[in-house]
């Protein structure tokens, strides 16, 4: 059984995803307001409900059949309905293997009624370390979406997962940056994070400087 400690660790991942997938411009919305749906949300939608019944990574025990699959997130195309994503939370970075695992084996559930959708894991957290893993189903095999040659280590915008689902064969992308209303967003996030540490006016840059450096590492 988890712990409360484990479960809180894979709640604040949750949260960071929900974070993440703003960042890139997906609305975070149950439908119809947005396009994610959470574990068995998706259950009152008749079409997702067919996909992922009976698909739990549970195995089967003797005269019993498996129970249904429950994934962490599930983005849609706002105006279908057809699923685009999966993405699978875990609270150590450790288990990013597991968390990607996992997502292919959700989005293999989809592919099975004709919808080929792209598998994200997202494994650990801001304090620990985060690592994000982004792969689609093509040639026969799961591949890694790529962008200059190099695994993508963000979620995919709208648009980038409509274009690697519309080319069966596209795996690389071009990097987008966020849209000025989010950018002003996480600068005054930033800016006022650095004054509740009394960060005087005139070092805050610096200060940005060397996470910008940090980062780029």
């Amino acid at each position: 059984m988890a712990t409360g400690k484990a479960h809180l660790s894979e709640a604040r991942t949750e949260t960071l995803v929900i974070d993440l997938l703003t960042i890139q411009g997906w609305k975070t919305g149950r439908p119809p307001k947005g396009c994610l749906i959470r574990q068995n949300e998706y259950k009152i939608l008749e079409h997702l409900d067919k996909i992922f019944k009976g698909k739990s990574k549970q195995e089967k025990t003797a005269g019993k059949k498996a129970g249904d699959a429950y994934p962490d997130f599930l983005l849609i195309d706002e105006s279908t309905q057809i699923p685009l994503v999966i993405i699978e939370a875990k609270a150590d970075e450790s288990d990013s293997k597991k968390a990607i695992g996992d997502a292919k084996y959700y989005a293999d559930a989809c592919r099975a009624e004709g919808h080929n959708v792209i598998a994200v894991g997202v494994a650990g957290q801001e304090s620990t370390g985060i690592s994000v893993s982004v792969m689609k189903h093509t040639d026969g095999e799961w591949k890694a979406v790529l962008y200059d040659e190099f695994p993508i280590t963000w979620i995919p915008t709208p648009k980038d997962a409509q274009t690697l689902l519309a080319e069966l064969p596209k795996i690389n992308l071009d990097p987008v940056i966020p849209s000025a209303e989010v950018l002003a967003e996480k600068a005054d996030f930033i800016n006022r994070t650095l004054r509740e540490a009394t960060v005087k006016d005139e070092y805050r840059p610096a200060y940005v400087g060397a996470m910008m450096l940090l980062t780029a590492a």
